[in-house]
């Protein structure tokens, strides 16, 4: 079992409040700052900040600077920390293929078609788009329903009529109706 041990470098344009690890976190350095509504110095401990999955499934943290707050990718934080700026032309290389691990021995700056090229060898390329209609995983309704109930909304049939008898909620039924979703069908 190899042991990794943990290194923390500041985070480049925040140097003073945030650092990335090679393991992939992100800390703040903690602050003492003047509170004016109680006249009094307030001290922020150190804290590893928490990160979400926005972006396309990429761990992401929102790093602040005086009040404005901007959302990062972390991979990029520990290229750049670790590794300098991103060279001209350059993005970020997954070497494992997995978006969510953003340790240091993972990833690599590299040029799009290096990207590319780790994305077949992943067997990540070429990606089919989000399963529609019936067939996503989830669908209560197919092409040919829902030709037929807008015909029968069309005939006098009630939103909520329809609804039930499908098992949808009413939204879902309105939204069917009105073409905003199942539009191929329409």
């Amino acid at each position: 079992m190899t042991i990794t041990i943990e290194v923390w470098k500041p985070i480049p344009g925040y140097e003073t409040r945030y650092e990335v690890s090679n393991l992939g976190r992100v800390r703040s350095l903690g602050a003492r700052y003047f509170h004016a509504g109680n006249n009094t110095f307030v001290t922020k401990r150190p804290r590893i900040l928490k990160q979400s999955h926005v972006a396309g499934a990429y761990p992401v943290v929102n790093l602040s600077d005086d009040g404005e707050q901007t959302t990062y990718r972390v991979h990029v934080l520990v290229l750049s920390a670790f590794r300098g700026p991103r060279p001209e032309g350059h993005e970020t290389r997954h070497l494992d293929g997995n978006r969510v691990n953003a340790r240091l021995s993972n990833l690599k700056w590299g040029t799009h078609a290096e990207n590319e090229a780790d994305k077949v060898k992943h067997g990540r390329a070429g990606r089919a788009k989000p399963s529609r209609g019936e067939d996503h995983y989830n669908a209560k309704l197919t092409w040919e329903k829902v030709k037929a109930i807008r015909q029968a909304h069309a005939n006098g049939a009630s939103i909520k009529g329809l609804a039930k008898a499908h098992g949808v909620r009413r939204n879902t039924m309105r939204s069917v109706i009105r073409n905003q979703t199942w539009k191929e069908a329409a």
